[in-house]
């Protein structure tokens, strides 16, 4: 019989997952509960994805060029 070394890293934690609600339950573990519960709550509602969608549309975006001659 031969027997796996565990991993003790963020990334073997993820690559376990192999559902969204898997993330969701890593992210719980991990995360304190009033930020998680905000964003999980906020989640339903599509708020955050609303909000983040909004910020970008917000910048602008000037380029400056400097040009010595």
């Amino acid at each position: 019989m031969q027997f796996k070394n565990p991993e003790f890293n963020r990334a073997a934690r993820l690559r376990r997952a192999s559902t969204i609600w898997e993330l969701r339950e890593i992210a719980k573990r991990r995360t304190p509960r009033a930020p998680f519960d905000s964003t999980d709550g906020a989640v339903e509602a599509e708020i955050t994805l609303r909000r983040a969608r909004q910020a970008f549309l917000d910048i602008e975006f000037r380029p400056v060029i400097v040009r010595r001659g």
